[in-house]
């Protein structure tokens, strides 16, 4: 289980740690990067935490201009 989120730049081959971290450790997320109106964001989906519950919330980064990651902690959505 990981809280650390890391970031992979395909075209050196270089990972990379962002100044930002999940909100608890753990497993089997899914990330996926949406770009809308100009605004770049990732969510984070589902997941298990260490007691191997299944994670609902889906955690929302939104990518300033600067390529920082800032939670979004009005983001409030859950899976079924």
């Amino acid at each position: 289980m990981l809280d650390s989120i890391e970031e992979y730049e395909g075209l050196s081959g270089a990972w990379s740690k962002p100044n930002a971290s999940l909100p608890s450790p753990r497993s089997h997320t899914c990330a996926v990067a949406v770009k809308i109106d100009k605004k770049e964001s990732i969510y984070v989906l589902g997941g298990w935490d260490s007691g191997l519950q299944y994670i609902s919330n889906i955690v929302k980064y939104d990518i300033s201009e600067s390529g920082s990651l800032v939670q979004d902690q009005t983001f409030s959505v859950k899976l079924p």
